[in-house]
């Protein structure tokens, strides 16, 4: 929990996770070791992810799978067979969040999701990651929300093929998680601009949710806050960019 650095059954964790209903525990992440990299067995892995989830009171799974975990095969095909043996024995709610580009989901993510496929997972929503494009789109100049619609077109027909959903079916199951204001990367600025847009082009072609990494970004910065991890970095009002992308206005 917390990157690990926290343990699931510390009760600071059980509070916040009792204040979110219903809950979802999402394994992995950018920061810390992913459990199917950590256990060395499919028997460990499976009883690992069933403790967390316990502590959580619930049975809503995402696996945000990223950086050096994305091309891990060991890890990838121990987390498949511990994820199928769960949703064999209980009706286990399996998300994954990947990371994207605009031409789509490349070649680890769409192995990932053959590989859960192949093991008999029941992947429910696939979450994309619609930022922090980088180094491969240097000259970047947006609008951001162009390059998040150009990657969910992309990552629908991938998930048509990888998973054999129906088109209706692969909009509906499919997320998009924006950054809001400026990016890991300086020239990419998602602007409340692009909320607004993105939000109009989830309505339109039937997408099945919209999300912001990270909830406690969505403010201005203070004048002497000099990093961004915890604001924007954009003129807004606080919320801003949660009531854009639900459809709402921008605060006056």
């Amino acid at each position: 929990v917390g990157g690990g650095t926290e343990p699931v059954d510390d009760p600071a964790v059980a509070r916040r996770a009792a204040g979110l209903r219903p809950a979802r525990v999402s394994f992995g992440g950018e920061a810390g070791t992913e459990l199917a990299r950590a256990c060395g067995s499919v028997d460990e892995l499976a009883a690992a992810y069933r403790r967390a989830l316990d502590a959580a009171g619930t049975d809503r799974a995402d696996f945000d799978i990223e950086g050096g975990t994305l091309g891990d095969e060991a890890a990838n095909a121990r987390r498949a067979e511990a994820v199928a043996r769960l949703q064999a024995d209980t009706d286990l709610d399996v998300s994954v969040t990947l990371p994207v580009m605009p031409e789509g989901l490349e070649a680890d993510a769409r192995e990932l999701l053959r590989g859960l496929r192949a093991a008999g997972v029941r992947v429910g929503e696939v979450n994309i990651m619609t930022m922090s494009y980088g180094s491969a789109y240097p000259d970047a100049k947006g609008p951001m929300s162009a390059y998040g619609e150009r990657a969910a077109r992309a990552a629908h027909g991938q998930l048509r093929e990888l998973l054999g959903w129906p088109s209706r079916t692969a909009w509906k199951r499919l997320r998009l998680t924006v950054m809001p204001g400026v990016n890991d990367v300086p020239h990419e600025t998602f602007t409340r601009a692009d909320a607004r847009r993105t939000h109009e082009f989830a309505v339109r072609v039937g997408l099945g949710g919209l999300s912001q990494w990270a909830s406690f970004r969505d403010r201005p910065c203070a004048p002497d806050e000099s990093s961004r991890e915890r604001c924007t970095g954009v003129a807004q009002k606080k919320g801003d960019f949660a009531r854009l992308l639900a459809g709402g206005g921008a605060a006056d």
